[in-house]
């Protein structure tokens, strides 16, 4: 089962998730390494780190995941990590907008 980690609210709806992104907490704690647990979880012999997943908009940083940008001249293996996060992607904005249809009362 997945979390919510982190909660950021009061921006108006027209704002870029990136500019949400970097003015909350959840942007700070990454910054300082707070999403590598320590010690550090081991799946399959190696260490767990977290990751957050972006998409081409967003900064990328050691513990941010974004797409390759498009272009003709990706490898098919570049090609199928974008293909692989956008699916990951669609995971979490499905996630959020079941949240938000929970939760319609607070849009008021």
């Amino acid at each position: 089962l997945g979390q919510f980690w982190d909660a950021c609210a009061g921006f108006p709806g027209s704002t870029e998730d990136v500019t949400i992104l970097q003015n909350s907490t959840l942007w700070a704690i990454a910054n300082e390494g707070g999403l590598f647990p320590e010690p550090p979880k081991e799946f399959m012999g190696q260490p767990l780190k977290y990751f957050l997943l972006g998409d081409a908009a967003y900064p990328l940083q050691n513990w941010l995941l974004k797409c390759y940008p498009e272009s003709s001249v990706l490898s098919s293996r570049q090609r199928k990590f974008n293909y692989r996060l956008s699916r990951a992607r669609s995971v979490i904005e499905n996630a959020f907008l079941r949240l938000k249809a929970r939760w319609q009362c607070l849009h008021k």
